[in-house]
């Protein structure tokens, strides 16, 4: 548990953990720590997976900017950017944006995102490099930038070292009959998908 430990804070901290009453400094490690353990490795093991298995129409991003127009929380200056952030920027509830004075960057941040998604859901494809071996992502805050290795800390920590250290946790080992049960449901699935009649933008 010790050498586990170390390796988190020392990646994420890189090399420079926050004194013992540093509570907040505590808090922000931990926040980036667990986001990495609970969400980036396991969407980076996804992408992965559509990778090897054929599917590159497949995209990353990370929604950079900060705001209190999502949830209202600021804490000496640092605003997180908590799960779900972005939904405000893409759906406009009026119960945010009818009662918060919003900055050119928080439109500009409306705008990509509706651009982005409006784009995906009329041609199912965007015209940014998909994720790819690279992990190509798309960054988008109060400009929109193009970078690779998309979560490359959360990768290196929970997919490479700890599993070196105590193996795959959880276990992926699944018995051949519930293999053959995913792929009955997976050719359902997609004999589904190919009847739909939704149309789509050349």
């Amino acid at each position: 548990a010790k050498e586990m430990s170390a390796i988190m804070n020392d990646a994420y901290s890189n090399g420079i953990l926050p004194t013992n009453d540093d509570h907040f400094g505590w808090t922000k490690l931990l926040t980036d720590v667990f986001t990495g353990q609970f969400f980036d490795s396991d969407l980076i093991k996804d992408q992965k997976w559509h990778n090897q298995n054929g599917n590159n129409q497949t995209w990353l991003f990370t929604f950079t900017h900060r705001s209190t127009l999502s949830f209202g929380i600021e804490v000496d200056g640092w605003i997180p950017i908590s799960h779900g952030a972005e939904l405000p920027y893409l759906w406009f509830y009026p119960s945010k944006w009818e009662t918060y004075n919003a900055t050119d960057t928080d439109l500009a941040a409306a705008d990509y995102m509706g651009n982005i998604w409006t784009n995906f859901a009329k041609n199912g494809k965007l015209d940014y490099p998909q994720a790819g071996e690279a992990r190509n992502f798309i960054e988008i805050g109060d400009a929109i930038k193009q970078n690779t290795n998309w979560r490359a800390t959360a990768d290196d920590v929970f997919n490479k070292l700890i599993p070196e250290l105590l193996g795959e946790f959880p276990p992926l080992k699944m018995s051949e009959q519930s293999w053959k049960k995913l792929r009955e449901l997976g050719r359902k699935v997609l004999s589904k998908w190919n009847q739909t009649t939704c149309s789509r933008s050349s």
